[in-house]
């Protein structure tokens, strides 16, 4: 098939784009990901990466501008990105790219005088910033063009220098987010996918979102529409489903999560359109469920919903599919949830990931801190151990990364690791190290 080359940007392609989000049922921005793992809606995106990521799934070729930056140059689908370089790429359906190792360093790249040049964020987690152009200009499929101060992850920019000379894309490090990324990739990964779904279902959306607040770091939703719509006289005629995965900061809060999925909360996020709410029997599914049928109006139109909410380990799982009224399949939802359980389970019923980066440093004659980079998102809690004296110095609850030993002797070495722990069992140490406490 023959795919159109964008077209050049004209100031008059400038637009400006809103997006509603709507509670319960939220709404993707259609933008990459923040994750190491990038989201590209089906149709034109301008796409980057760092060294080497190859985006697989696209229309071959891509298209880049020229080094004159006057007319476009064909780059084959396989070729691996280069650093700083972005991409027109067409997906013929939603696509989900892996990206390549990210050391998050800056890219100079030379734009010519007067005229246009595409550059990329050479970051898997983190935006970037522009320096060296004059204007900065992203790619939206429902914006066109927007003028940004930085560049998503993942996504690249036209820029424009009056005078030409050095553009620099720098990723934000600051801001970096790899732990919380390599979280949202563990939730894309056993994700539902159009396998998991009757024939004739396409992935419509697909979003992950993390650092939203510290009871849930990362949500991934997906949605999925029949290819065609279905037929008046077909028995079962879903429309709609949509999947959003939570992962809750421990067993506990994501338990909260389905303890608050009521008929009432139910009412309240449906609003005004919601004739009815029918709890079910739960299905067995997970560690608990809850089972809910709902009856829409919205004018002349009735239509039917169930909305399965299940939590296995701490992830939290909600699942809305819809239908006309009297046309719902009733046991999708829970062939679904049946599919993402042993995902679950086979994900995080696993011991946590060994904490690194461990430093000691001594705070006063008796005190001693120990700081680490916390490397899992199922530790119930971490063990700090004195090496030397071969004892436990104390436990802290799971996130922290960070301890302070007290009651130390004055005027000695001590040497310290941690390791993480859950129920499942206990990760490997930590690397050690030693500070000593001062003399009186």
């Amino acid at each position: 098939m023959d795919y159109p080359v964008p077209v050049r940007l004209r100031p008059a392609c400038i637009a400006v784009a809103f997006v509603v989000a709507l509670l319960c049922l939220l709404a993707p921005s259609g933008r990459p990901a923040h994750a190491a793992t990038f989201v590209y809606q089906k149709g034109w995106n301008l796409v980057a990466g760092p060294p080497d990521t190859v985006f697989a799934g696209a229309a071959d070729p891509l298209y880049s501008l020229n080094a004159a930056g006057d007319g476009y140059a064909s780059v084959s689908a396989d070729q691996p990105a280069a650093a700083g370089a972005a991409y027109f790429a067409y997906f013929p359906v939603l696509t989900l790219v892996r990206a390549a190792a990210d050391d998050h360093t800056p890219v100079t790249i030379q734009a010519p005088a007067g005229a246009w040049t595409m550059i990329g964020n050479p970051s898997a987690f983190s935006a970037a910033t522009v320096s060296g152009a004059d204007a900065v200009y992203v790619y939206d499929q429902q914006g066109g063009f927007l003028v940004q101060s930085s560049v998503p992850p993942g996504a690249g920019a036209l820029v424009y220098s009056a005078e030409g000379g050095s553009v620099t894309i720098t990723p934000n490090t600051a801001g970096l987010e790899a732990h919380l990324s390599t979280q949202e990739d563990k939730l894309i990964d056993l994700g539902v996918s159009a396998a998991d779904l009757p024939s004739g279902f396409d992935q419509t959306r697909a979003d992950a979102n993390g650092a939203q607040n510290a009871n849930v770091p990362v949500t991934y939703i997906e949605e999925f529409r029949p290819r065609t719509a279905p037929k008046a006289t077909d028995p079962e005629q879903t429309t709609f489903v949509q999947v959003n995965i939570q992962q809750a900061k421990d067993i506990d809060y994501a338990a909260l999560l389905l303890n608050g999925t009521t008929d009432a909360q139910l009412k309240q996020n449906f609003g005004a359109n919601v004739r009815s709410v029918t709890d079910l029997p739960s299905p067995t599914v997970g560690d608990a469920a809850r089972l809910f049928k709902l009856a829409l109006v919205n004018g002349n139109t009735q239509t039917g919903a169930y909305y399965l909410a299940f939590r296995t380990l701490q992830v939290f799982v909600a699942i809305y599919t819809l239908a006309p009224l009297n046309r719902e399949n009733s046991f999708l939802p829970t062939a679904i949830a049946q599919r993402l359980d042993p995902r679950i389970r086979a994900a995080f019923a696993v011991p946590p990931a060994a904490p690194s980066g461990l430093h000691a440093t001594a705070v006063d004659a008796t005190h001693i801190r120990v700081d680490w980079t916390r490397n899992s998102d199922n530790e119930s809690g971490f063990e700090v151990y004195d090496v030397g004296n071969a004892r436990s110095a104390g436990t802290v609850p799971d996130n922290a990364v960070t301890y302070t030993v007290g009651g130390l002797q004055s005027g000695t070495r001590y040497c310290f690791a941690v390791f993480a722990y859950n129920q499942f069992g206990e990760s490997s140490f930590s690397n050690q190290d030693c500070a000593a406490t001062p003399g009186q």
